[in-house]
């Protein structure tokens, strides 16, 4: 698997931890509740230890979806663009350059 560079929660680099499960990572502290020392064997992250699904790429319609409820730009919500490969969601606009409607197929976030 191919994780993210960043961390799931804060959206920064540096020193975090991997899912054994999907492509999360995570900063010690940022785990609630944070942990004081990364975890010896396999460790599945919160949102796959709550039985969450791999993320998919769709707009966000449905309850049961795992990415995002908000733009990892504005922070907010709406119509969002979800990635293919992470739990990211984007409004199209936000997209540098912006995109002028939601694509075809899978797409993958900058």
């Amino acid at each position: 698997t191919d994780h993210q560079d960043y961390c799931e929660v804060c959206q920064q680099g540096g020193e975090i931890i991997l899912c054994d499960t999907c492509p999360r990572a995570y900063h010690l502290v940022c785990l609630d509740p944070e942990l004081e020392a990364a975890p010896e064997g396999k460790w599945s992250c919160p949102q796959c230890e709550a039985g969450a699904a791999p993320p998919s790429a769709h707009v966000v319609e449905q309850e049961q979806d795992e990415h995002m409820e908000f733009c990892r730009v504005r922070q907010d919500g709406g119509e969002l663009l979800c990635c293919d490969q992470c739990p990211s969601s984007y409004h199209i606009f936000c997209l540098n350059p912006p995109l002028k409607k939601i694509p075809d197929g899978e797409w993958l976030c900058p």
